[in-house]
């Protein structure tokens, strides 16, 4: 029943792109459109893309996701990638050339949040995410404009992604009396409460505590525990749906012992070997401790813009 659901869903959901499949707008004409139920994707779509992408088809994303892909008259290839669950829509991502034009940018932009689709947003929390280096304005201010209706702009911090490098680093050793293991269901709601300090995320902490869950039961994740120490772990990490490392923490006592470095090595590790692919992580821009880790890894930063709206009372 479970799977005949999900079959249905997914089925709806493609309707309302099928309806709205349109051969030429303007200067744009779809070539490709496909989901995390396909075997391949374009070979143009953006590497991060295919990262997202490669997590859906592993099973390691709950959601939906379907990708269309479009290109200009000039041949600039743009991409916009849906994550969906239950028909509604969660994420959408935005993969704009710098060489294109603003007149295709804008185009691609209300294609992308066109009435059809934008109707199916979700009533919660939605990100809309730009990757280009030239177009983060002019993308997100277009969107806010098309969305005015239906959608509320929160102030957004500004983050930054860097995507790891394609061979893991050695693993960091450990103090003595410390010891690196997945993090157990048992500590849910600490890292729950501490994640939601972390972050000031306005969703109920119920809502909290059932992603955080998630994170832990169906994708790696890992922590560092003290013997004889507390029975919560002294710093932790997951691999968050949307493929990306992320809610590393580490308790104030024990900084400076290199525990954040090496569980971002060992996950990194552990999702390379599993597929075979390096996995991203976002941060806020302003956090220097965050960054400093990321350059110092030697991961690299990509051009992103992430802006963060509700559906506003109506």
């Amino acid at each position: 029943q479970w799977y005949q659901r999900r079959v249905l869903e997914f089925q709806t959901f493609q309707h309302y792109f099928k309806q709205t499949k349109l051969s030429c707008v303007m200067g744009l004409s779809k070539f490709s459109s496909c989901s995390a139920k396909d075997a391949q994707i374009n070979s143009e779509v953006p590497p991060i893309f295919k990262l997202v992408h490669r997590y859906f088809q592993q099973g390691w994303n709950p959601k939906e996701s379907l990708l269309e892909s479009y290109q200009s008259s000039s041949g600039e290839n743009f991409h916009v990638l849906y994550t969906y669950s239950q028909d509604r829509i969660k994420d959408v991502d935005l993969s704009i050339p710098d060489e294109a034009e603003s007149a295709d940018v804008e185009e691609f932009v209300r294609l992308a949040l066109r009435r059809e689709i934008s109707t199916h947003f979700s009533k919660q929390i939605m990100f809309i995410s730009c990757h280009s280096k030239s177009f983060h304005d002019l993308s997100i201010s277009l969107a806010q404009n098309l969305l005015k209706e239906t959608m509320v702009l929160s102030e957004p911090p500004f983050f930054a992604m860097y995507t790891a490098p394609s061979a893991p680093q050695p693993d960091i050793v450990l103090p003595t009396g410390y010891y690196l293991t997945p993090l157990k269901l048992d500590h849910v709601n600490f890292i729950a409460d501490y994640w939601a300090k972390d972050i000031g995320n306005p969703l109920p902490i119920e809502s909290i505590r059932s992603i955080v869950r998630s994170n832990i039961s169906e994708r790696p994740s890992a922590g560092i525990y003290v013997e004889g120490g507390p029975e919560n772990p002294v710093a932790w990490s997951v691999c968050y749906s949307s493929g990306s490392i992320g809610s590393l923490h580490v308790l104030e006592d024990y900084r400076g012992k290199k525990l954040a470095r090496a569980l971002m090595r060992h996950l990194v590790r552990k999702i390379v070997d599993c597929h075979g692919i390096s996995p991203y992580v976002v941060v806020y821009a302003d956090n220097p401790v965050s960054n400093g880790l990321c350059i110092s890894e030697g991961w690299t930063k990509q051009p992103m813009c992430y802006t963060r709206m509700f559906k506003s009372c109506q």
